[in-house]
């Protein structure tokens, strides 16, 4: 099986531009989409004294317990879509955007994507790709440091047919992410700057819910 290149925000670019660019232009609502890996950083610390030996004549003392100085790692909660982005609303399209983001950074902190994926259309082959490519950076050993996602919806826009039968909004968004380090199974490491990207989401109003069906750079 063909090695999966390591994730970073110059790669998945790079694969929805590649995306992009096989789609027919008379199909744009099934455009390949794509997102920022991030994570939250977890950090816990060691801390603490080397026991003595007691003095030969020292009487025996009672046992005592002594606090761990070592903070407990604090593990991530999948984040709950808002009330807010179950509107079929404009303030509803930029409430899920948001919470998509959110869902990006828990899942490249965690590996966990069953949510991210649950919220990405089928049809996405990028999202898809993002969604394995950040499992298997886990399933091998591998982790994401840093790179922490804070998204600005800029502008959004309309999207609906005469029809009524399609409903949406394509957003214009400025993402920036923080500093992040990537290592793989065998310890490896591949450290990414921070930077802001600007993308253009497309997501749709879908069996009483919002999904994401198009996240292209620029």
């Amino acid at each position: 099986m063909a090695t999966l290149p390591r994730l970073g925000i110059r790669s998945l670019r790079a694969l929805v531009r590649a995306q992009h660019s096989r789609e027919d232009p008379l199909r744009p609502l099934r455009a390949a989409a794509t997102a920022l890996v991030a994570v939250l950083a977890l950090s816990s610390c060691d801390g603490g004294s080397d026991p003595t030996d007691p003095s030969p004549t020292a009487k025996p003392s009672e046992s005592s317990s002594v606090p761990s100085t070592t903070p407990p790692v604090e593990t991530p909660t999948e984040p709950a879509l808002p009330p807010a982005a179950t509107k079929a609303t404009e303030a509803g399209a930029r409430a899920f955007i948001a919470h998509y983001f959110d869902l990006i950074n828990f899942a490249q902190a965690t590996g966990m994507v069953d949510a991210l994926r649950a919220v990405s259309a089928s049809t996405c082959a990028a999202c898809t790709d993002l969604v394995e490519r950040l499992r298997n950076q886990y399933q091998v050993g591998g982790r994401i440091e840093g790179g922490v996602n804070s998204l600005t919806t800029i502008k959004a826009t309309e999207v609906t047919t005469t029809s009524k039968s399609a409903y949406g909004f394509q957003l214009k968004l400025d993402v920036f992410h923080d500093e992040q380090v990537l290592t793989d199974g065998d310890g490896g490491t591949e450290k990414r700057e921070a930077g802001t990207n600007t993308f253009t989401a497309l997501i749709m109003w879908t069996d009483g819910r919002w999904r994401l069906d198009v996240l292209q750079v620029g």
